[in-house]
């Protein structure tokens, strides 16, 4: 139990959620964005982190931040594909006068989750991969996390799909759940999404084990080349999608082994958080 009050949020594309932590204990919400413009996205934002300040009963003392949205050193948002309203918008300043706090600290929504699991797992070097409808990640070094990585677009296939991002064959052009979705449409012969793809995965479908077994390679082979900058002990699979595949791990440890003697010894196991992973690791960052 803390003796301070606490508040971590955590940003994502299409929803946020709050974790309000103080010596009465913890308070939780979820949300999802009201519609594609700021002005909206800001008031939801701020009255829910009101309804925090409210069930603390206290001034917050220090907030821990988790964003999918790209800052610049002044925590102003840059190009945000995925909510295009949000350019140039100081999140920053808009939450230091919602939490009355200037004391915040702000870590990409990979990075976060990455250290909530390595903080779980008692692991200074750990790889987390997390799988939604697309695909982040984070590294922890030393038991720190390791800023500026971009795992979904590490190259898994220089000949396989065009990424978005302008390269060809990145992590995300495989292992995302879209990636995923539309490979199991061309395996299976009609439309088919993640959920469908988990269930059938779940009745061990031939056609499911296919998407899931390619997905594995390409994350064995991300891991294989993060392995001379990270030597990681644990990689952890999680996110959505990858709590919804329970044997994506087992099937990535797998694919790992025939791929490097080096990570041998890399635990690959699913993550303990699951969509929680970033909060959680929000509300670590707000503590330290």
């Amino acid at each position: 139990m803390t003796t301070e009050n606490l508040l971590a949020i955590d940003i994502g594309a299409t929803k946020f959620a709050l974790r309000a932590a103080g010596p009465h204990g913890t308070w939780t919400t979820r949300s999802t964005w009201p519609g594609p413009d700021w002005p909206a996205d800001r008031k939801l934002l701020c009255d829910a982190v009101a309804r925090a300040r409210a069930e603390l009963a206290a001034p917050i003392d220090r907030v821990g931040l988790a964003t999918a949205a790209p800052l610049d050193p002044n925590g102003v948002v840059a190009t945000w594909d995925a909510r295009p309203t949000w350019q140039c918008v100081p999140l920053l300043d808009t939450l230091r006068e919602a939490t009355d706090t200037a004391t915040i600290t702000t870590l990409d929504d990979g990075s976060a989750a990455a250290l909530a699991e390595a903080h779980n797992a008692g692991c200074a070097d750990l790889v987390h991969l997390s799988l939604g409808s697309g695909l982040t990640g984070g590294i922890i070094r030393g038991g720190r996390p390791v800023p500026g990585t971009d795992l979904a677009h590490l190259t898994v296939d220089p000949a396989g799909t065009p990424c978005p991002c302008g390269r060809t064959g990145c992590l995300r052009t495989v292992a995302s759940g879209r990636a995923m979705a539309i490979r199991a449409t061309e395996v299976r012969g009609h439309p088919t999404t993640t959920a469908q793809l988990a269930a059938a995965a779940a009745a061990n479908a031939p056609w499911a084990n296919t998407v899931l077994d390619e997905a594995a390679i390409a994350l064995a082979t991300a891991l294989t080349e993060l392995a001379t900058p990270t030597h990681p002990t644990r990689a952890h699979i999680g996110g959505g999608l990858g709590t919804a595949l329970p044997t994506l791990a087992t099937r990535t440890a797998l694919a790992l082994a025939t791929r490097s003697e080096g990570l041998v010894h890399t635990v690959v196991a699913q993550a303990r958080f699951g969509t929680d992973a970033a909060l959680v690791g929000a509300l670590l960052a707000a503590r330290s």
